[in-house]
């Protein structure tokens, strides 16, 4: 069974008492939060600095992966507000298009992908911010 599965069942068991919101109000709230995760990251980044900057160490890679977490989280925010964008009548949405814009090349092939993942990658050692 897969992630999408296991939630669709927890939906269709549990909606009736819910209130509903437009596709593009949720895709707006998880963009918010990815940009408050993002400025946190930022806090993070600058706070590690002046560690580094304390001991004078010179190995920055601490430092590298909390500024590509900031920007990945960053673009996470910017590719869910470009779904909004996409958004038409039919409900579907383009995630090339909102993809296309974000900075970090890995990220925008990730999600503007065309193939469709339904599970999460088991490869938490590789990317851009872990690599």
């Amino acid at each position: 069974m897969t992630l999408h599965q296991t939630r669709a069942d927890a939906f269709d068991r549990d909606t009736a008492d819910k209130p509903r919101v437009p596709f593009s109000e949720g895709l707006l709230r998880a963009a918010n939060e990815a940009r408050l995760l993002s400025q946190e990251a930022a806090h993070l980044d600058d706070t590690i600095g002046v560690i580094l900057a304390r001991y004078s160490q010179t190995d920055a890679r601490g430092l590298q992966n909390a500024d590509l977490l900031r920007q990945g989280l960053e673009g996470l925010a910017d590719f869910l507000t470009g779904l909004v964008e996409t958004i038409d009548v039919a409900g579907t949405c383009c995630p090339s298009e909102a993809a296309a814009a974000l900075r970090m090349q890995e990220q925008s092939r990730r999600l503007g992908d065309k193939t469709i993942s339904d599970t999460v990658p088991d490869n938490t050692t590789a990317g851009e911010i872990w690599g």
